[in-house]
């Protein structure tokens, strides 16, 4: 698959001007390169053979020739031996006793004297497994002695490779993290050790701490079989992090925390890594960032500390650091050509340059889902902004550049997928217009990579006789119980929490055909889990009196409430528990929208009479607030499942 393919299918990668030739070139003449391949090349890489081949054409194999004065573009022409030797040609500077060879050429670039090389930080999957064709970088130097035929010198990797056996189907992106912060992708200095090896230097503002491997067809998912992804040698001193989304929407994160080591020219394996995973709704949470008026969102105003209505401009093609006002732990970052300001009135006048970016932060066990932008009028189409990942070299599926063709459209939306847990992404112009945007306010959506807490608690379950007990509970409950409360404690995931009953005149517990029966006087209060909410509630009812199947228990309502009386319940905690019997049982839910962390809820029964509840279902879902923010290239931990 070709480049021009990633794009279609996951993301695009940055539209760099081809270098200036900085000197006079002198001596040119036509060549013709003969490469081989280092063992375990995989330039085309067929799984089920295992042949390592160059590919037979197309612009995509081309080869970069770094002559000592430019970037010069060889085509590739044929294949022989089976496809491990290539020829290519084109006009280089044969006075330079020494070039250097980097395949595929688009991966190469000239800064300088330096030559980068970039890895993709976005992946795609191809219709027979294996390894996207081309994404593979390789690199050799080439001595020569001015003659117009070079045979026979060796390509080698210049990356290692991440081995991904995936055994689920339906999963349409699987991000691989490094949970030290080590570089995978992006763009990295390139030279060469004494034996002739490539050897990477990741540049510190345009490294990615992630690769992420996409689905050709994000609507099916990546099919189940042996994936490759091509990154940067590494030492990964704390593992590896993988997070996972489902095309149900469903996400799950796993992590491996023992070192393991990314080698040139190897493959590191990680298989069964989905098989075992917890896959979960994620919970979203809205930063919202208020540049107008008087809810300017950062510390800094302006690089003088005026206050936003004095505001003076930043200027310089610099990054500053802006603190978030509400939590002083969360940075931004900004970078723009020509000026920005924080005029009140006008909100943040942010830059005009290609290339001018906001930097999201990293938030601990999030990751960011959604950006949405309104203006201050509508925004000029010639800045054509996007979302890129933290370096800026890849568009992040989702964050393609929009303008503002329509007349008076003041809002711009991005809905991201694929996205890193931990990992900052910046909001960046690809065009350089003349006009200069006014940004009103930015909505960050964020969703959480820990799962939720489930508790199932079953009272009661027909066996085809005349049912059974199933007590929950760690000790077991009298029949009777006087009035006041009791605590009693459940077991879930290996912690221990408290239920606590309480009873007026009596608790009737778990019997035989029943349940377990509360009338009006009682009430459960439930677990206060600390950074969790209670989300949702759902019981099965049923029951008789004492030697009768065929009883009704009359429709029941119960409440959710604050305290142990109905009249504390809180909105959407109104549930009814319909007319059942033994045999035609009944049920009760609610889902829960107004509820807060690290609080208490009861279950209150209203009405006379009893009610037999046979099992109960409680969920909590994770209420992170906005955490201290790592540096650009470190993650944090956020409840994965460990490998």
């Amino acid at each position: 698959m070709s480049l021009a393919c990633l794009s279609l299918a996951c993301a695009k990668e940055a539209q760099n001007p081809d270098p200036l030739q900085t000197e006079k070139q002198v001596n040119l003449q036509q060549v013709t390169l003969v490469a081989g391949q280092e063992v375990a090349t995989k330039t085309d890489f067929n799984k089920d053979t295992g042949a390592l081949t160059w590919k037979d054409s197309g612009e995509e194999s081309d080869m970069a020739i770094f002559d000592g004065s430019a970037k010069q573009l060889f085509t590739h022409g044929t294949t022989t031996d089976g496809g491990t030797q290539a020829t290519f040609s084109g006009t280089a500077d044969v006075s330079t006793a020494t070039w250097v060879a980097v395949h595929p050429a688009s991966h190469a670039a000239l800064d300088g004297a330096n030559i980068l090389v970039t890895f993709p930080c976005f992946q795609t999957i191809e219709s027979g497994g294996g390894m996207q064709s081309d994404v593979n970088t390789m690199a050799a130097q080439v001595t020569h002695d001015g003659s117009s035929n070079l045979d026979h010198f060796t390509m080698k990797n210049v990356g290692g490779l991440l081995k991904l056996t995936v055994a689920k189907a339906g999963i349409k992106t699987i991000t691989v993290s490094s949970r030290g912060g080590e570089p995978l992708t992006g763009t990295a200095t390139l030279t060469f050790d004494g034996e002739g090896n490539p050897v990477l230097t990741p540049v510190s503002t345009k490294y990615e701490t992630f690769v992420t491997l996409c689905a050709a067809n994000m609507a099916t998912g990546i099919p189940t079989g042996d994936y490759f992804v091509n990154v940067f040698p590494a030492t990964l001193a704390s593992g590896i992090l993988i997070d996972m989304e489902n095309i149900d929407g469903t996400v799950a994160s796993v992590k491996s925390s023992t070192a393991a080591t990314v080698a040139r020219s190897a493959d590191l394996e990680f298989a069964g890594f989905d098989t075992g995973a917890n896959w979960y709704e994620p919970e979203t949470t809205t930063m919202t960032l208020n540049f107008k008026n008087v809810t300017w969102p950062f510390v800094e105003t302006t690089n003088s500390g005026a206050s936003h209505e004095d505001a003076k401009k930043w200027k310089g093609n610099t990054e500053k650091q802006l603190t978030y006002s509400p939590d002083n732990s969360i940075l931004f970052y900004i970078n723009c050509s020509n000026y920005c300001s924080a005029n009140g009135g006008n909100g943040l006048r942010f830059g005009k340059g290609n290339g001018d970016y906001l930097l999201f932060p990293a938030i601990q066990g999030k990751n960011l889902v959604k950006v949405k932008v309104k203006y201050a009028g509508t925004n000029p189409d010639k800045t054509r902004p996007a979302i890129f990942s933290r370096g800026g070299s890849y568009v992040v599926l989702g964050g393609d550049a929009v303008t503002s063709d329509l007349v008076g459209e003041t809002t711009h939306t991005w809905n991201l997928v694929g996205t890193a847990h931990n990992v900052q992404y910046r909001y960046q112009l690809t065009f350089g217009g003349n006009d200069v945007t006014y940004i009103d306010q930015i909505d960050l959506t964020y969703a959480s990579k820990t799962p939720p807490i489930e508790m199932d608690l079953v009272f009661w379950k027909d066996t085809g006789g005349n049912g059974s007990q199933n007590q929950p509970f760690k000790t077991k409950m009298s029949d009777y119980v006087g009035g006041g409360e009791e605590t009693f404690q459940f077991t879930c995931g290996g912690v221990d929490y408290d239920f606590v009953l309480g009873v007026k005149h009596r608790m009737r517990n778990n019997l035989q055909n029943r349940g377990y029966g509360m009338d009006s006087s009682c009430y459960i209060k439930l677990p206060a889990i600390a950074g969790y909410k209670l989300a949702a509630v759902s019981a099965t009812c049923g029951g008789s009196s004492e030697g009768s199947t065929s009883e009704e228990i009359k429709a029941k309502t119960l409440y959710i409430s604050t305290t142990s009386s109905y009249e504390n319940a809180i909105s959407g905690g109104i549930m009814v528990a319909a007319a059942c019997t033994q045999s035609s049982p009944s049920s009760f839910s609610a889902s829960l929208t107004t509820t807060s962390a690290n609080t208490s809820y009861y279950i209150v029964n209203k009405n006379a009479g009893w009610i037999y509840i046979r099992n109960l279902r409680l969920v909590y879902t994770p209420v992170t607030a906005p955490a201290p923010a790592p540096a650009p290239a470190s993650l944090l931990d956020g409840g994965e499942t460990e490998l």
